[in-house]
Protein backbone atom coordinates (compact mmCIF):
# COMPACT_ATOMS: atom_id res chain seq x y z
CA UNK A 1 0.00 0.00 0.00
CA UNK A 2 1.16 3.44 -0.82
CA UNK A 3 1.24 5.72 2.05
CA UNK A 4 -0.36 8.72 0.21
CA UNK A 5 -3.12 6.81 -1.19
CA UNK A 6 -4.55 5.64 2.19
CA UNK A 7 -6.65 2.86 2.71
CA UNK A 8 -7.32 0.45 -0.24
CA UNK A 9 -5.74 -0.98 -3.13
CA UNK A 10 -3.95 1.74 -5.80
CA UNK A 11 -4.76 2.00 -9.52
CA UNK A 12 -1.71 0.40 -9.92
CA UNK A 13 -2.69 -2.91 -7.84
CA UNK A 14 -5.79 -3.19 -9.48
CA UNK A 15 -4.30 -3.41 -12.78
CA UNK A 16 -1.98 -5.70 -11.49
CA UNK A 17 -4.36 -7.78 -10.37
CA UNK A 18 -6.80 -7.88 -13.31
CA UNK A 19 -3.65 -9.06 -15.26
CA UNK A 20 -2.93 -11.83 -12.53
CA UNK A 21 -6.35 -13.00 -13.64
CA UNK A 22 -6.67 -12.54 -17.30
CA UNK A 23 -2.86 -14.22 -17.58
CA UNK A 24 -3.98 -16.91 -15.49
CA UNK A 25 -6.86 -17.77 -17.94
CA UNK A 26 -5.01 -16.82 -21.29
CA UNK A 27 -1.82 -19.49 -20.04
CA UNK A 28 -4.66 -22.19 -18.70
CA UNK A 29 -6.66 -21.69 -22.02
CA UNK A 30 -3.16 -22.84 -24.50
CA UNK A 31 -2.14 -24.87 -21.97
CA UNK A 32 -5.15 -26.94 -22.71
CA UNK A 33 -5.05 -26.12 -26.51
CA UNK A 34 -1.43 -27.35 -26.77
CA UNK A 35 -2.56 -30.62 -24.84
CA UNK A 36 -5.62 -31.03 -26.99
CA UNK A 37 -3.50 -31.15 -30.30
CA UNK A 38 -1.03 -33.29 -29.14
CA UNK A 39 -3.04 -35.60 -27.85
CA UNK A 40 -5.47 -35.27 -30.20
CA UNK A 41 -8.42 -34.41 -28.28
CA UNK A 42 -11.33 -31.57 -28.94
CA UNK A 43 -12.30 -29.25 -25.97
CA UNK A 44 -11.51 -31.64 -23.43
CA UNK A 45 -8.12 -30.46 -21.76
CA UNK A 46 -8.50 -26.49 -23.11
CA UNK A 47 -12.27 -26.61 -20.70
CA UNK A 48 -10.14 -28.02 -18.26
CA UNK A 49 -7.39 -25.48 -18.76
CA UNK A 50 -9.65 -22.21 -18.21
CA UNK A 51 -11.39 -23.84 -15.11
CA UNK A 52 -8.09 -24.19 -13.72
CA UNK A 53 -6.84 -21.22 -15.16
CA UNK A 54 -9.89 -19.31 -13.40
CA UNK A 55 -9.34 -21.28 -9.95
CA UNK A 56 -5.85 -20.33 -9.74
CA UNK A 57 -6.47 -16.77 -11.21
CA UNK A 58 -8.83 -16.36 -8.24
CA UNK A 59 -6.56 -17.73 -5.56
CA UNK A 60 -3.89 -15.72 -6.45
CA UNK A 61 -6.00 -12.73 -6.62
CA UNK A 62 -7.39 -13.52 -2.97
CA UNK A 63 -4.07 -14.31 -1.38
CA UNK A 64 -2.79 -10.59 -3.22
CA UNK A 65 -5.76 -8.73 -2.18
CA UNK A 66 -5.43 -10.36 1.39
CA UNK A 67 -1.62 -9.30 1.45
CA UNK A 68 -2.82 -5.69 0.70
CA UNK A 69 -5.05 -5.00 3.28
CA UNK A 70 -3.05 -5.84 6.12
Amino acid sequence: MDAASGDGLSGRDLIGLGGLLVGAIVVGTLLGLWIDSAAGTSPAFTVVGVFLGMALGALGFAVRVRAASR
